[in-house]
């Protein structure tokens, strides 16, 4: 290790110890490269619809300390009142409340076919046998989170939630164009991506890079409107290089961004299709109500 020690007297008697010891040098490799998300963190809105005041705190406290924005109603009523007037991200249902419990209040909100028709439900509960998960299910809830509430579990859930949430951008585009538009924009993105993913396959395997810069260059815009800006930057940046050098670069970064972000639009339009089919089948049961009312 190296270093030393000394030992000399103090001047009021007794000794004093000198210890010295040889600092390791740090080492010096160059950054690191960290793998970066492909969507940064996303603040969720989120309605906590549950009648217990110790649940509603530890909701309130698990979701502030996740980032995210908690309302809070404590029965199906006013929770869907509210939502006549204020759409939220996700909302967290308790199932078992004395009014009214969870189940039939998701199939109300299911069958509203308004703006929140489509919301992510997210059972909360203690009750997570298969029956009764398949149960919550088919009353058209998205998942559950088991009660006692754990962060990393409540954490988990809202991930998979904010990963299929369309981001700012182009959820004003949705109102803006429509809901059609918007899923045929998310397929064009899509095979915007696939083409880039198979035009890196072709680099790799020995094509020239100016095509696979061409690629790039139409896919930065595409991927900074659907909130992909690692993806963005990561193909400027190829982009730049590779109509400065002839020399091979690196695409690791880049195809893993690419998967990802595939990923993430594929989710997308799930979303939308599921949103359309929701919507559709709310129409459906309101036009039987009304010819039963005739």
């Amino acid at each position: 290790m190296g270093g030393s020690i000394q030992m000399h007297g103090a001047p009021q008697g007794g000794s004093v110890f000198t210890l010295e010891l040889a600092a390791a040098e740090e080492e010096h490799d160059g950054p690191k490269n960290v793998a970066p998300k492909a969507i940064d963190h996303t603040t969720l809105k989120v309605l906590v619809v549950d009648d217990d005041a110790v649940n509603i705190l530890v909701a309130q406290g698990l979701l502030d300390q996740l980032g995210h924005q908690a309302t809070v109603r404590q029965d199906g009523a006013s929770a869907l009142a509210l939502l006549n007037h204020e759409l939220f991200d996700v909302i967290l249902l308790d199932i078992a409340m004395p009014d009214e419990d969870g189940v039939s209040i998701a199939k109300k909100i299911r069958a509203s076919g308004g703006d929140y028709g489509g919301i992510p439900i997210l059972a909360m509960t203690a009750k997570v046998m298969t029956e009764s998960v398949e149960s919550y299910k088919a009353a058209g809830m998205n998942g559950v989170v088991p009660k006692p509430i754990i962060v990393e579990q409540l954490e988990c859930a809202l991930a998979k939630v904010s990963a299929a949430r369309l981001p700012d951008k182009l959820a004003r585009m949705r109102s803006d164009i429509g809901a059609e538009r918007c899923r045929l924009i998310l397929q064009e993105s899509s095979r915007a991506i696939g083409e880039a993913q198979r035009q890196a396959e072709r680099y790799y395997g020995g094509e020239s890079g100016k095509s696979l810069a061409a690629v790039l260059h139409r896919l930065g815009p595409t991927a900074e409107l659907l909130g992909f800006s690692y993806l963005s930057s990561e193909a400027l940046a190829l982009e730049t290089q590779l109509n400065e050098t002839d020399d091979r670069v690196d695409l690791e970064c880049l195809s893993r961004l690419l998967t990802q972000s595939n990923d993430r639009i594929s989710l997308w339009i799930g979303k939308e299709a599921a949103s359309s089919d929701t919507h559709a089948r709310a129409l459906v049961s309101r036009g039987r109500r009304s010819s039963h009312v005739r």
